[in-house]
């Protein structure tokens, strides 16, 4: 747009408008930490404030709250040492020797029955033989035994002669222990180190009169 001629001569006044702007039009930039004093304060006060809350919260409740009482705590003398004045308490648990309830029951219940532990070879091998008439009379034999924790059984039929009357065959003196307590088992009182009968382990032969 073209300025217009002046038609008037210019006097104190025009020169003082010249150095005038616009009121209103251009605004100085706001500083960025005044956008972000409010966050700041929010983010700063508000954790004091609630810390300061909870503080006066909890000296508030802390003293004026009754404390638990323990378990036992009245029971024991000022000293703690359970003395409450010479008095022997009348509790169920005791009687007059002073033995508990749970002593007494212990001493009346029968003692169970235990296996005696012994240090025999209930691995070892047995081989019993039937040499009677009567069939399963090993197999029987066997029953008894392993109900005896014995492990090591095998059973089999027996044709030869000798002996006559049930017995208990051992290798060697190592074994006779275990064979005494096979015999025992058995009912069997016939032993005999025999290192040609029973070549590894013990050996049983049955006869009509071994009784079942």
């Amino acid at each position: 747009m073209s300025k217009q001629p002046y038609a008037y001569d210019e006097d104190e006044f025009d020169a003082l408008g010249a150095d005038r702007v616009p009121v209103g039009v251009h605004r100085r930039p706001v500083p960025w930490w005044r956008h972000a004093l409010p966050f700041l304060v929010v983010l700063v006060l508000a954790p004091i404030l609630a810390f300061g809350v909870v503080q006066i919260w909890s000296q508030e409740a802390g003293p004026n709250s009754d404390p638990t009482p323990t378990a036992g705590a009245d029971d024991s003398g000022a000293d703690g040492s359970g003395d409450t004045g010479g008095e022997e308490p009348s509790g169920e648990g005791t009687d007059e020797t002073g033995e508990s309830d749970a002593d007494a029951d212990a001493s009346e219940s029968p003692e169970e029955e235990t296996t005696p532990e012994d240090d025999l070879d209930r691995d070892l091998g047995v081989w019993i033989l039937n040499g009677s008439a009567t069939v399963g009379l090993a197999g029987e034999a066997a029953s008894q035994l392993e109900a005896d924790d014995w492990t090591n059984i095998d059973t089999a039929d027996y044709s030869n002669e000798l002996p006559t009357e049930s017995a208990v065959f051992y290798t060697t003196a190592e074994m006779a222990e275990e064979a005494e307590a096979i015999g025992e088992a058995l009912g069997i009182g016939a032993l005999y180190e025999d290192p040609e009968a029973a070549s590894n382990g013990v050996v049983i032969v049955l006869r009509s009169d071994f009784e079942q």
